[in-house]
């Protein structure tokens, strides 16, 4: 008998005890749930004003710089007298840096709107087809430069579908870009538009001719200030924000967005994807 009640006792103890431990855990785990959540306000509240001193400072920037840019291209083209050949070369390196640098404030610019939070979409009937044809004639100069040829493969889309066209532009014209970048001189960049019924969405997909994304490196593709171990071909530049910046528009569309290598040329395939209607 006494042995039984030993054995209750103990129990009884360790019971106790338990129950202490989960108390003390419990208070523990809640203390951690609520100092996480502090910090994370801290942080949401930190990025928020890094964003805003960004685009801030990049907005006062871009305007003297572009000035710059004007007065640089007005001595070179010998608006204002004859220069030798020294110093048209300081110049056009002049203007060809303010150029570089206006394009990373205005990458800079996008994604710190971008970054803010929500972003509005002006969501109107659009054609993917027309525009895109529309961005492949606007950057016919700066694949002729390197002896590209941007060719459509894929169907003429007739249908409209809904999608804000401005932000829809940037995106295009940041795949196409990046195509004609990496893609090497004397080849070609292949696009195509295709549907896929059963998602209720149409695509658009961008083939370079490059060399393709690094093994291991496929995570870094869209993530901010991002860069691969590749360089564009004919010694361009990239700030590594155009892709992020696409991302999160297409995912305001609600659609996706992704790249890879491709399996029909040596080089990677960007894309992405927009419901016909977005809810």
């Amino acid at each position: 008998m006494a042995d039984i009640d030993n054995r209750y006792i103990i129990d009884y103890f360790e019971l106790k005890a338990k129950l202490e431990d989960e108390k003390i855990e419990g208070g523990l785990l809640k203390n951690l749930v609520i100092e996480y959540s502090k910090q994370e306000r801290k942080l949401a509240e930190l990025v928020k004003q890094k964003n805003y001193i960004l685009g801030m400072a990049a907005h006062d920037i871009r305007n003297p710089l572009a000035s710059i840019k004007g007065f640089a291209d007005l001595l070179k083209d010998n608006s204002v007298g004859e220069l030798n050949t020294t110093q048209k070369e300081f110049i056009s390196i002049i203007s060809n840096a303010a150029s570089d640098l206006l394009v990373l404030l205005n990458d800079l610019l996008d994604f710190a709107s971008v970054s803010q939070g929500s972003i509005e979409l002006d969501l109107k009937e659009n054609s993917l087809s027309e525009l895109l044809l529309e961005r492949i004639r606007l950057i016919g100069p700066l694949a002729e430069k390197k002896d590209i040829k941007i060719v459509f493969t894929g169907i003429f889309d007739e249908r409209t579908i809904f999608f804000d066209r401005k932000k829809i532009v940037q995106v295009i014209d940041n795949l196409l870009s990046n195509a004609v970048k990496y893609s090497f001189i004397g080849t070609k960049v292949s696009v195509e538009i295709y549907h896929k019924i059963n998602e209720e969405s149409v695509c658009l997909d961008i083939y370079d001719s490059g060399p393709g994304i690094p093994e291991g490196e496929e995570k870094k593709l869209f993530g901010e200030f991002k860069k691969l171990n590749v360089s564009p071909t004919g010694g361009e530049t990239s700030t590594g924000l155009g892709l992020a910046i696409s991302k999160k528009i297409v995912e305001a569309h609600k659609g996706k967005i992704y790249g890879k290598n491709s399996d029909k040329t040596s080089g990677a395939v960007f894309g992405f994807c927009l419901p016909y209607e977005v809810n």
